[in-house]
């Protein structure tokens, strides 16, 4: 392995440019399909309902937005708002990035599990988790006027991290207090106290205790056509979730996320264990995402969640890769199968062979 200093400046907008097409490709490659509980995150704003989770979004918007929302108007938006956060998170990258071993770069910017991954999710508030966690790491790493208030801003990323989506608290934050604990033990602890208040503040206020019907009725308010907002997660509890998920596991869920599991596991396998506890107590970080597995269906997404953290303390030089000529073209060779997916991993794959293949009635 070959370690160099930073890149000059001149050479890091190639890489952010190659960050935002592949973000692009992503979104072609979703046929720019927007998911509908996007559409029902537009209208989730803490001034129409109260306090609400997964409300920042709509929250912030909400001001931009007309009363009555066009439903073509909030699919532009959200495309829109994918190829903005994609490109925000190829610069959160390009400037997190401190190891330069340049086979580690191309696995990790053409990784199905990350630029492609984003684009791809690009309608799911996935990116902006992503771009949350690579903020408060970049802050972390602040000098000189910045140092000063550090710890507030590294605190605000996570929070507006767990406002936009719960599952940033299990996917994320452990790595956050971990690095932090590393650099700043202060802001480490901060960091942990705040997440817990956020995490309380969810649990207890974050549903909408007048149930779905009368959610429904106050999300359709906001567009000018008729909608039929996705409101399971918002009003289910925590033991139906485990239910559901449980019983979509045990069908097909999982043996449709192995071959997600299969590059994870690849990825695991080039981690040089040079310091053992170090490195052990970063894989667990990392791998905190597969903790959602029983919380809910996307199983794909939780396991690109895993591989982007892996990637991202590779490219930050916290994790040192093993990256020989084969290992390199076998992680390569799963670009070829499109991003990880939501659900079933690589559905791209998927859908040639049931085209090819397609099943008898």
């Amino acid at each position: 392995m070959t370690r160099r200093a930073d890149p000059a400046p001149a050479r890091r907008w190639p890489l952010w440019v190659s960050g935002v097409v592949l973000v692009l490709v992503g979104q072609l490659l979703s046929g720019w399909k927007v998911h509908h509980f996007a559409l029902t995150a537009l209208a989730l704003d803490y001034h129409r309902l109260g306090f609400v989770k997964r409300g920042l979004l709509g929250t912030l918007l909400g001001w931009l937005l007309p009363e009555r929302l066009p439903l073509q108007q909030a699919q532009a938006l959200w495309i829109g708002q994918g190829m903005l956060v994609g490109a925000a998170l190829a610069l959160l990258l390009v400037g997190l990035t401190r190891c330069r071993q340049g086979s580690l770069v191309r696995v990790a910017w053409l990784s199905p599990a990350l630029f492609l991954q984003a684009g791809y999710n690009f309608s799911f508030l996935d990116g902006l988790l992503l771009v949350c966690c690579s903020l408060a790491l970049l802050l972390l790493e602040g000098t000189g006027a910045m140092a000063r208030w550090r710890g507030l801003l590294v605190i605000a990323a996570a929070t507006c991290g767990a406002l936009f989506h719960e599952s940033f608290l299990l996917a994320f934050l452990p790595l956050l207090v971990l690095r932090a604990w590393r650099r700043r033990p202060a802001i480490a602890l901060a960091l942990l106290g705040s997440a817990l208040l956020v995490g309380l503040l969810l649990v207890v206020q974050g549903g909408f205790e007048a149930g779905p019907a009368v959610l429904q009725e106050r999300l359709a308010e906001r567009f000018a056509e008729p909608f039929a907002a996705n409101t399971v997660e918002l009003t289910s509890s925590l033991g139906q979730n485990l239910t559901s998920t449980a019983a979509a596991l045990k069908t097909s869920g999982l043996i449709k996320a192995l071959p997600g599991f299969l590059y994870l596991a690849l990825l695991l396998a080039s981690v040089a264990t040079s310091s053992r506890q170090a490195t052990g107590f970063t894989l667990a970080a990392c791998l905190a995402p597969l903790l959602l597995l029983p919380l809910g269906t996307d199983s794909s997404r939780w396991i690109g969640f895993a591989c982007f953290n892996l990637l991202l303390m590779g490219l930050a030089g916290d994790l040192q890769f093993r990256l020989p000529p084969r290992r390199q073209a076998l992680l390569l060779m799963f670009t070829c199968l499109g991003p990880l997916g939501i659900q079933g991993s690589f559905p791209l794959l998927g859908s040639a062979l049931r085209n090819l293949y397609p099943l008898p009635p």
